[in-house]
């Protein structure tokens, strides 16, 4: 079980400077070498956009409700 507030998929290295720096900031999703940004702020619904591009994912086995599928959340992390 976790609690995941958002997913970066870079197609460079970052280093841990960088992460730290941008760690709270949400981002545009133009920056270079993004290649998936998945905010997961829709708060319904299976579907999680890709705010980057079209790689858009489902949460659960299906588009379809299951006891199964995860459960969204409030995020308490603040952004700047």
């Amino acid at each position: 079980n976790a609690i995941i507030d958002e997913l970066r998929f870079w197609a460079k290295l970052r280093t841990k400077d960088d992460i730290k720096l941008k760690m709270y900031q949400e981002l545009t999703g133009q920056e270079d070498g993004l290649i998936g940004y998945f905010r997961f702020n829709g708060g319904t619904g299976q579907v999680i956009t890709d705010s980057k591009g079209s790689n858009h994912g489902t949460l659960g086995n299906s588009t379809s409700f299951e006891t199964v599928d995860p459960q969204w959340v409030i995020s308490n992390i603040p952004i700047q």
